[in-house]
């Protein structure tokens, strides 16, 4: 799974994404990127948590799928309606035109396809068909690849393509995917038993309640931005459409970070339940994941000017300043990804929740107030602001939670190699090697000096695998 998100979404990012982008304008993508965004930052009302536990549920006991499948499929047409009703009423304050309904109303539906093959997905996951899994985690992306692609490659249909229109490739790709997991989940279920029994369902949302409210909070902290860019300003579609230009590259920084989280969470379960240590686990995950976010930034900020001219196609001094300083945010996500995980685990929910809050509170005032003045540039620095405070406070409450001893080796070693990096990039920069080039020799430094700093060993990182091999 994780090899096929790393090959198939950097090419949906920067192959597909990019490219309509620059085929459809900055305001056209602007107004589309800040209507999904909202979109995202309530779509945990089309699950309320149910997914999650009902896969707990069949994981445990595969019969109960009978009885569950028809009802969470019920539940989640109910909640589909709640959903459609938020985003309208948002709809009727911000915007109030046609147009702006009809792109939400078809962005909200490609969510709740999205949702759906979600649950779907978690029944085929929880009957252990991991393969199937793995497939049908992209085979939308490479559905939209494969159209977009073609579109994009033609001159004739690339004029005439519109963001309306990449909207519905990817809702084609949602719906491919939700058939064949259909498909796949019916060879698990014996007879089906339709109907909605509500007591089934109830406490499977009371179970989710709190992991709905983290998300949802979370979903504000991460991407209210680009909302808010597009309207407190008057120029706000051109806005928010440099700032999905230079977010493109967070999002697939942090998606490294996600896969890890994901690996984490059955480790962490498995050590919690059986009352041993995770700060080895932690340990290993940091040592893992932070000298990758140090590399990323060491090389984006000499390097600013040279990647935003390679793929956005133009030469924009601010928007490439605004790019570095976004990228501060990527070790910050990376500790949040590993503390947020471990505390979720522990089914520890008031401090994330807690945390959670702080950083939606924090995000929305200051963006209210920055945007105006700074625009984009100041959404890119609120996010860095926002991102490191709750990652410290995630880390302050996993230290008082798991009384995590403190390793200032570790630190010590960051730092050096921050050092490093930061160096050898500004050398390569002051060469004018081509950007691909000294890209190259930067990683090849990069893997030198992490693993002479012993940041890197092969014995850990394996004994890692091993231990997500046997969950």
């Amino acid at each position: 799974m994780i090899l096929l998100n790393i090959i198939v979404k950097p090419i949906w990012i920067f192959g597909i994404d990019r490219n309509v982008q620059l085929a459809v304008g900055n305001a056209d993508y602007g107004m589309y990127f800040a209507l999904l965004n909202l979109t995202f930052v309530f779509s945990i009302l089309l699950d309320l948590g149910i997914t999650i536990n009902s896969s707990r549920t069949v994981a445990g006991n595969p019969k109960l799928l009978d009885n569950l499948f028809a009802n969470v499929l019920w539940a989640k047409i109910i909640l589909m309606f709640l959903y459609f009703t938020v985003l309208a009423i948002c709809c009727a304050i911000f915007y109030n035109k046609p147009a702006y309904y009809y792109m939400l109303g078809c962005l909200a539906f490609l969510q709740f396809l999205n949702s759906l093959l979600q649950y779907l997905r978690s029944n085929i996951a929880a009957n252990y068909n991991f393969k199937l899994d793995s497939l049908l985690s992209i085979l939308d992306k490479i559905f939209v690849i494969i159209v977009c692609g073609f579109i994009l490659l033609n001159p004739k249909l690339k004029a005439n393509f519109n963001v309306l229109q990449f909207i519905y490739v990817q809702i084609l790709g949602y719906i491919l995917a939700i058939i064949i997991a259909w498909l796949a989940t019916k060879k698990y279920t014996h007879k089906i038993k339709f109907g909605f029994n509500s007591q089934l369902i109830m406490p499977l949302i009371k179970q989710g309640l709190p992991f709905t409210l983290v998300v949802l909070l979370m979903g504000i902290y991460t991407r209210i931005d680009a909302f808010l860019l597009e309207r407190i300003l008057a120029d706000g579609k051109m806005q928010s459409g440099y700032y999905a230009s230079i977010y493109r590259f967070l999002d697939t920084c942090n998606m490294l970070g996600f896969l890890f989280a994901g690996m984490l969470l059955p480790i962490f379960s498995k050590l919690i339940n059986n009352n041993k240590s995770v700060a080895e686990i932690v340990g290993i995950s940091i040592n893992a994941l932070l000298p990758v976010s140090i590399g990323v930034i060491s090389f984006c900020w000499p390097f600013k000017n040279s990647i935003i001219t390679f793929f956005m196609h133009q030469q924009n001094t601010n928007l490439a300043l605004a790019f570095a300083v976004l990228m501060c945010s990527f070790p910050a996500m990376c500790l949040m990804n590993i503390y947020c995980t471990l505390l979720t685990a522990k089914n520890h929910m008031k401090p994330l929740i807690i945390i959670s809050g702080i950083g939606a509170i924090i995000s929305v005032l200051l963006n209210i107030i920055f945007i105006p003045k700074y625009g984009f540039f100041a959404a890119s620095c609120i996010n860095v602001i926002v991102q490191w405070l709750v990652a410290i406070l995630f880390l302050y409450a996993s230290i008082k939670t798991f009384k995590l001893p403190q390793n200032n080796n570790i630190v010590i070693k960051l730092v050096i190699l921050l050092g490093i990096l930061l160096l050898a990039s500004i050398i390569l920069q002051y060469l004018h090697l081509p950007l691909l080039l000294a890209a190259g020799i930067f990683g090849v430094i990069f893997l030198i000096f992490v693993f002479l700093l012993k940041l890197w060993q092969v014995q850990k990182l394996t004994q890692f695998f091993a231990l997500k091999a046997v969950n």
